[in-house]
């Protein structure tokens, strides 16, 4: 009995250490071009490299947004930063289909500034795409980077070039780590 409890109480205190960040279509238009809070970054005025919109998803109550990208990478990016703190877990998922790649990752934020996070571990992992709807996550472990300690992460997608991608089911949570 008092295995169970402990194992319960265990169980409670991680759920209440972890942070939801919600990411919602639910207001968002058929055929608007971004999902509320996030943007579809086209590198300044660079002629066709890619476009966005909400599209009907895997069920036809389901919203999905649809990206095609062209020339280059097209970057999809929560429009604002999220605090972290070292020590913290941020995991982001979703489910994705299409042709071609897509990475998930994060952008870091600090005392410098915008901080680049490629080779540190979890901070991208890229995904080849198929017909079917595949759930995918990346999870990053804030630690200090290069440039020193991390602020904030904001969490993107890169669509590869000549890549066609639907997602949906998109998840943001924080958990703390003892």
């Amino acid at each position: 009995m008092k295995k169970t409890l402990i194992v319960l109480s265990l169980a409670c205190a991680a759920l209440l250490a972890a942070r939801d960040i919600p990411v919602s279509m639910d207001n968002a238009k058929i055929g608007a071009e971004t999902i509320p809070g996030w943007i579809l970054d086209k590198y300044g005025k660079i002629e066709d490299l890619g476009s966005g919109k909400i599209v009907v998803g895997s069920e036809a109550d389901d919203k999905a947004f649809h990206v095609v990208s062209t020339l280059r990478t097209t970057a999809f990016f929560r429009t604002s930063a999220v605090p972290v703190k070292i020590g913290e877990t941020f995991e982001f998922s979703a489910k994705i289909k299409g042709k071609g790649t897509v990475t998930l990752g994060f952008y870091g934020y600090g005392k410098k500034g915008a901080q680049f996070l490629s080779g540190i571990p979890g901070s991208s992992k890229t995904f080849t795409l198929t017909d079917t709807w595949t759930e995918v996550e990346c999870k990053l472990l804030i630690n200090a980077s290069p440039d020193g300690e991390l602020d904030a992460i904001r969490p993107f997608f890169h669509a590869g070039k000549d890549t066609e991608l639907f997602i949906e089911d998109v998840d943001l949570e924080i958990e703390e780590n003892d």
